[in-house]
């Protein structure tokens, strides 16, 4: 993959890109009336800019939206963070989730659905308790990645729609014990061909 870096001059214009064209849409998603930013790698961005200005970079992206008229901005830490290491909360996100909860589950090419799942639920409980903001449970509908890695893949077998309402409900017990607000499950994913997580 080419090196990715960013400026603060690359900040301003996406996010008056993302006010231009995506934030005043009514189906855009929002949380709390605020238009919802998911930051893939919490890591690669610090790379690029440090705690300190990180956190002065989300604050101006901040500015930009309220100068546009807006509520606000969002900010979703979705992977590469350390819970309870990669400070969250003092760089300005506001919720946490992960994408794809299966990663590091089983061993082996060959994997059984129902181990993905454990080992989800797991890791919601295990970074939930580290994170000083809300966490968002991840539930993948699957996983299988050889149509990019061929011999290199791992496939999870034997899921159904029936494990996959269990795997719904634990989330939902998840939240509600937690008293998350808002309780929002995400599904990895609608359409992933090509690592074969789709409903």
């Amino acid at each position: 993959l080419y090196e990715q870096t960013y400026s603060d001059s690359d900040m301003d214009r996406i996010t008056d890109y993302w006010i231009e064209h995506y934030f005043r849409e009514p189906n855009y998603w929002r949380i709390d009336g605020q238009p919802v930013v998911q930051i893939f790698d919490v890591v690669g961005i610090l790379k690029s800019f440090g705690q300190e200005k990180l956190r002065v970079v989300f604050d101006r992206m901040r500015n930009r939206v309220a100068r546009a008229g807006l509520k606000g901005v969002h900010l979703q830490a979705a992977l590469v963070y350390v819970p309870g290491e990669t400070p969250l909360k003092s760089l300005g996100f506001d919720s946490a989730t992960h994408y794809h909860t299966f990663g590091g589950a089983g061993t082996g090419k060959v994997i059984d659905y129902t181990v993905g799942v454990e080992h989800s639920i797991g890791l919601w409980k295990e970074t939930a308790s580290k994170l000083d903001i809300p966490y968002f449970p991840d539930c993948p509908a699957g996983w299988d990645d050889s149509p990019r890695y061929t011999t290199h893949s791992r496939v999870f077998v034997h899921r159904s729609p029936d494990q996959y309402e269990l795997f719904m409900l634990a989330a939902k017990y998840f939240l509600a014990e937690r008293k998350t607000q808002p309780p929002i499950v995400f599904l990895s994913s609608w359409n992933e061909w090509s690592e074969d997580h789709c409903l």
